[in-house]
Formats: structure tokens, C-alpha cells, sequence
């Protein structure tokens, strides 16, 4: 796959004229999704990712961890003004009109391939959406993903259930950042919305630091599986 990879990244920027080619139907660049602004390399990797999810071969959740090492795996963030200059980002425009008022800050959905979720901290033109988490022992803040909630948790592991091209499978996100491709969690309790308390809304207060990007908060119950009990989290939301 290594092999394969380079070649084509070699092929594509040496190419000396652009063709229209059939998958330019969808997005200029091979592997980019539609209506997304992507480069080359970003489209050649994703191409690659959703390759193993289509090849119907064997395990391909080894194949999809082996690929997250070298590469990382697909997360959802927010970008802010200036993402679009960053190679390594697949971007989309919010469908939120609060985040393209043009008087005020402006963000797009993204995409980014990573293998530790803290070591994007920092960037000028990205945000790593924050959470709370309340158990039954403590209370702290948490990195979580744009989107959908975690399905389950194990302590203040979190576990995601993503899906490329109708492959499912589970993503771990630890305290540490670690991000890893893993099993899709058996769970009989899912995640259910419910009242944010007083408390944990106050203690999310300080983490909403971009004014349009959140129109409000709700709060979940997601099951822990060590406990065997529901934890409360906290998140922002935009405008679904």
C-alpha cells in the first residue's frame, strides 16, 4: 500500500496537463468528496482509506488500523478563517448561517487525518470542540469531536462509531489524545439526551471561547462501561 500510495502521489504531481477524467464528476482531485475544498496528497490518502472499505477483503479493520498508523484516521473539527490555506484539511462551508455572517468570526466544517487529537492543539485554524464530563467521582473538561456524541465510555475513554463506505467501526479517543481504530463497542444502553444541569452548564461557560460558533448546550447520558452506569456530557451545538 506504501508503494502504491507513492506512486500515485508521484503520478498525479508530475502529470503535465489535466484531462477530464471520470471522477472529476464528483471533485477535480481523485478521492476528494464532493463540494469540498481538498489538495491532491488530501484526496490521494482519503482515496486509499475508503479503498480498504470497498475492497471487501478479510479483517479489513486490521487493514484500516495498519493504514491509521502511517497516516492516521478521518476526524471531524471545526476551521476557522485561514483553513482553507492548510494542505492538510478537507473543508466544507458550515450550513450554519451563524458561522458565515460576514460581521462576525467565520468557521467551515472539516476533515483531518490524525493519529493524536492533542497534537492539533494550537493550530491557528482549527478548534477542537470541548465537552464535560460528569461521573460519579469528578468532573473535568474534555477534547471530543464535532458531530455526534460518543456511543459509550470507559472512564474518560470515549468511543465513536464511524462508517466509510458501509464498513463500521469503532474509534477510541483517550485523555492522552491517542486516537485508534478498534471494534464498534456492544453496548445495550445507548446514549439519550437529557436536562443540562445548572452546574454543568456554568462549568461549560469558559470553554464556548468563539461566540457564533455554538447557538447553545445540551447534554447527554452516555454508558460507561466500566461502571456499568450513565455519565453526563456537555456539548455545544450549532445549528441540527
Amino acid at each position: 500500500m506504501m508503494k502504491l500510495l507513492f506512486f500515485l502521489f508521484s503520478f498525479t504531481l508530475g502529470a503535465a496537463e489535466v484531462k477530464f477524467l471520470p471522477h472529476m464528476v464528483e471533485h477535480q482531485n481523485i478521492g476528494c468528496p464532493t463540494n469540498a475544498k481538498c489538495s491532491k496528497k488530501m484526496g490521494i490518502i482519503r482515496q486509499q482509506w475508503v479503498s480498504i472499505a470497498k475492497a471487501g477483503t478479510k479483517k479489513p479493520l486490521n487493514k484500516l488500523k495498519s493504514f491509521a498508523s502511517s497516516y492516521g484516521v478521518p476526524i471531524p473539527l471545526w476551521g476557522k478563517s485561514g483553513a482553507e490555506k492548510n494542505k492538510d484539511l478537507i473543508i466544507w462551508d458550515s450550513p450554519c448561517s451563524n458561522h458565515n455572517n460576514e460581521e462576525l468570526e467565520r468557521f467551515s466544517i472539516v476533515n483531518i487525518f490524525s493519529k493524536n487529537l492533542k497534537s492539533l492543539e494550537g493550530k491557528s485554524d482549527l478548534i477542537i470542540p470541548k465537552s464535560i464530563l460528569k461521573n460519579r467521582t469528578h468532573t473535568r473538561a474534555l477534547n471530543v469531536l464535532r458531530g455526534d456524541a460518543p456511543i459509550a465510555l470507559r472512564g474518560d475513554i470515549l468511543y465513536y462509531i464511524k462508517e466509510v463506505e458501509g464498513l463500521y467501526y469503532g474509534l477510541e479517543l483517550k485523555t492522552s489524545g491517542q486516537l485508534r481504530v478498534v471494534k464498534v463497542p456492544k453496548i445495550s444502553n445507548y446514549p439519550h439526551e437529557v436536562t443540562c444541569s445548572k452546574e454543568i452548564l456554568e462549568q461549560m461557560k469558559p470553554l464556548q471561547k468563539h461566540a457564533n460558533l455554538h447557538k447553545g448546550i445540551y447534554c447527554k447520558n452516555i454508558w460507561d462501561l466500566n461502571t456499568s452506569s450513565y455519565s453526563t456530557m456537555a456539548f455545544g451545538w450549532s445549528c441540527h
